[in-house]
């Protein structure tokens, strides 16, 4: 069995936080890990899911109104089932501008409920997410010239 190298470091790149380790963008990347998956706990979100139940199990988006199940059967070539629905916030977290401020982040991940959470099923939230990712390109690009 072969052994498990740790990928190399890129020369050049400071690494100031976390005793030398981490870069500006690993540590940034570290926090706001840390803070989505608090997220889970948050009530909002999981009253804005318990909301769109329909019955045990089923679910409707409140894009297409089309009533889904809450898990799909895995994959043959994956062990877990996926999920049909994510709750939406309706402003992004992070916006086309980019990532701007802790303060900021955490105001707009850890909002009310009814302030602007919704559930999509993932055909509805892909295409939003597809469409959130195209403004941001253009506005990159938009903003380099």
């Amino acid at each position: 069995m072969a052994r498990k190298t740790k990928p190399k470091k890129r020369a050049g790149v400071v690494r100031e936080r976390n005793a030398g380790t981490m870069s500006e963008a690993e540590f940034r990347s570290f926090i706001i890990s840390a803070l989505r998956d608090r997220t889970k706990w948050w009530k909002p979100i999981t009253r804005t899911k318990a909301a769109a139940r329909v019955k045990p199990g089923i679910y409707k988006c409140e894009k297409c109104w089309k009533e889904w199940p809450e898990h799909s059967p895995p994959p043959p070539w994956k062990k877990r089932r996926t999920k049909n629905f994510a709750v939406d916030h309706r402003i992004p977290i992070v916006g086309k501008e980019g990532f701007q401020s802790y303060d900021l982040w955490i105001e707009r991940a850890f909002i009310e409920q009814g302030k602007g959470l919704r559930l999509l099923c993932k055909e509805c939230h892909d295409e939003k997410t597809k469409i959130e990712r195209a403004e941001a390109r253009a506005y990159k690009l938009k903003q380099k010239k």
